[in-house]
């Protein structure tokens, strides 16, 4: 049973042409602020090999494990959470 909602594709165009800032889910300001990490890490190595175990900042190194096994899977053809945008993110900074 699928709720309706009151915004309708009239309400989301004006909302667009008002310029509308729309809320970013916390996943993505969290990817984003981690590929900025992958970034600084990047400029500062010469390259993307983050190690999974990574000491200086765990939670990165985990993150970028996480990154390798989407896409890995997404290259496999099977189910991956990163969209095309993040892959082309990715694949621009030669993860």
């Amino acid at each position: 049973d699928e709720k309706k909602s009151s915004l309708t594709e009239k309400r989301i165009d004006l909302l667009h042409q008002a310029e509308f800032a729309w809320p970013q889910r916390k996943g993505d300001h969290d990817w984003k602020a981690k590929f900025q990490e992958l970034i600084a890490y990047k400029e500062k190595h010469g390259n993307c090999l983050v190690p999974t175990k990574y000491r200086k900042n765990r939670p990165f190194g985990r993150w970028i494990s996480y990154q390798r096994s989407q896409y890995k899977r997404l290259k496999q053809g099977k189910p991956s959470s990163l969209t095309n945008e993040r892959v082309l993110q990715l694949e621009q900074i030669g993860f």
